[in-house]
């Protein structure tokens, strides 16, 4: 099986968080630049830990170059 692209990856990822009856929210746009070849493994990390860390933040404060979802 060959590995899964990062389309496939972050698909998956908020698909499991749907399965769950839970709103991907932020992680969504996040995922998608991600994704896009914007973010980096460990710019995808940065933030992820930026967002959990302020409730206020938005993504695109955070990334104001990525495109929304």
């Amino acid at each position: 099986m060959a590995p899964a692209t990062r389309a496939e990856a972050a698909a998956n990822a908020i698909g499991s968080v749907r399965a769950e009856g839970l709103d991907p929210g932020r992680a969504e746009p996040l995922l998608a630049a991600w994704a896009r070849g914007e973010l980096t493994d460990e710019q995808l990390v940065q933030a992820r830990l930026k967002l959990l860390g302020d409730r206020s933040l938005t993504v695109e404060e955070l990334l104001p170059d990525a495109r929304a979802a």
